[in-house]
């Protein structure tokens, strides 16, 4: 297994706690392609329906789903991949391991959004991103898949990149989140 590339890195924050930068921790990402029976039988076994409304996710305990197109999804965390190709057996499908494609950073507070919005294309008012909001986008010039979690006492975003990208991501934040205070 390959070494986290941003594990050299500590967080950065802002004083007050209104901004956190901080590398994901390494975690299961799945890409899952399906149709008809087969995204019931995938919901089945993660114990969550895949979201089939655009820009959207679903949570159990242990997995978020986000939906990337219309027969494709998102699989982070848990144990789940031998069960999701087990289910394939019979079935026409997908389930592709891009662990270590792509590397995860989560942005904490109420800023995280602020920042963003510095080089994102998306509308990034915290009304249009609810909770539970997926999609892939661009950040500067990287391409992301955007994910804003459930909310624990302030907002929190996901954001996913190319393993090659991730060190431009995060010198591309840590640069412009100086504006809002960011600091290591």
């Amino acid at each position: 297994m390959l070494t986290h590339p941003l594990a050299h890195h500590q967080p950065a924050e802002a004083e007050g706690g209104a901004l956190r930068l901080a590398p994901l921790p390494a975690m299961t990402k799945l890409d899952l392609r399906a149709r008809d029976a087969m995204v019931e039988r995938f919901g089945d076994v993660l114990d969550t329906a895949l979201p089939t409304v655009p820009l959207t996710s679903t949570h159990n305990h242990d997995v978020s789903v986000l939906w990337l197109g219309p027969d494709q999804w998102l699989v982070l965390g848990g144990d789940v991949q031998a069960k999701l190709e087990d289910a394939l057996a019979d079935g026409f499908g997908a389930v592709t391991d891009v662990s270590q494609q792509l590397v995860g950073l989560e942005l904490r507070g109420p800023l995280g959004f602020d920042l963003l919005a510095c080089g994102c294309r998306l509308d990034l008012h915290p009304k249009a991103l609810n909770e539970g909001f997926a999609s892939r986008t661009g950040l500067a010039k990287a391409d992301i898949i955007l994910h804003r979690r459930p909310d624990d006492g302030g907002p929190v975003l996901w954001l996913f990149g190319r393993r090659s990208f991730s060190d431009y991501l995060w010198h591309w934040l840590l640069t412009a989140g100086r504006e809002f205070g960011l600091r290591r």
